[in-house]
């Protein structure tokens, strides 16, 4: 089945949307909210309570995330999407580390995923600029991961 170009372009703006939100807001609980637990992921990685209040570093870390998704949603360069998806795996097994059973990041792997995800949705368009008529979304046994071809016109893609 061909792959329209609009939709490939709204799951993009979806995906930084989704990366930006995910981003700010918990930015937000340190920068604005300085939620407390926050705290304890200070302590895992060697930074006492006076260290933190004495430096602002939540407002500072806080303040950190919540640029990063507002720079994944104007302009999601590759290299940030990846440094965004490896922070988010280093934040979020913070919280295991202080303490907190393990679902809490298993809880949080959208938050790690959606910046890769932007980053594939954007190879894709990269890949194929804007001509999509030729893409298709098709299954090969002999390619996994790789299901995206670009058929010749008139080609038969029934298996």
């Amino acid at each position: 089945m061909p792959l329209p170009v609009a939709r490939l372009r709204l799951l993009e703006l979806l995906l930084r949307l989704a990366v930006c939100g995910a981003f700010v807001g918990h930015g937000a609980y340190g920068a604005v909210l300085a939620k407390p637990a926050w705290f304890d992921y200070f302590g895992v990685v060697g930074v006492s309570r006076a260290s933190v209040d004495s430096a602002a570093l939540m407002t500072v870390v806080g303040g950190f995330e919540i640029a990063l998704g507002v720079l994944a949603l104007i302009m999601p360069l590759p290299p940030l999407l990846l440094l965004m998806a490896a922070w988010k795996v280093f934040t979020e097994l913070l919280r295991p580390a202080a303490g907190e059973p393990f679902w809490e990041f298993v809880e949080r792997g959208s938050n790690i995923l959606a910046p890769l995800a932007l980053l594939y949705v954007m190879r894709l368009r990269s890949r194929f600029g804007e001509d999509l008529s030729g893409l298709e979304m098709t299954y090969d046994d002999q390619s996994p991961g790789d299901e995206y071809r670009r058929r010749p016109a008139g080609a038969d893609t029934r298996r």
